[in-house]
């Protein structure tokens, strides 16, 4: 069943907390026993535009412009990911201003507010990040 804002929720002790993802062909889920979780996909588009990147990853816009311009658009869809995990984990959605959250390119794991992510690299080809809350 769905939550007030969309979100899918489980029946069952403990709710365990759910998030589902999808873009193009790949689906992912993530179940967290008794803390909120997010998760999402992401395959990199054709093109990053400098403003996409200046308002989601500011301090690194530098650093990214200097890539090859595909490796520059799967970094920077990477940031994407984490950030929208987190908002998804927070409940709060793109209101949450994803874009707000500090995710350094070079680093795998981290932690926004009361939530730990990680990005995903291990079992797909496109980016996909999870984050889920540090103490239920």
């Amino acid at each position: 069943m769905a939550g007030p804002n969309g979100k899918p929720v489980l029946a069952g002790p403990g709710r365990p907390g759910v998030s589902v993802s999808h873009d193009g062909e790949h689906t992912v889920v993530a179940v967290a026993p008794g803390r909120r979780v997010g998760v999402d996909v992401q395959v990199p588009p054709p093109h990053v535009g400098r403003a996409m990147v200046r308002r989601c990853a500011a301090p690194y816009a530098d650093r990214l412009y200097r890539m090859p311009a595909p490796l520059r658009h799967t970094v920077f869809t990477e940031i994407w990911t984490v950030q929208e995990a987190c908002v998804k984990t927070d409940g709060t959605g793109i209101g949450g201003r994803p874009w707000s959250i500090d995710v350094p390119p070079h680093l795998d794991r981290g932690d926004w507010r009361n939530l730990r992510w990680r990005k995903v690299r291990d079992l797909i080809d496109v980016p996909v990040a999870c984050a889920w809350e540090a103490t239920p």
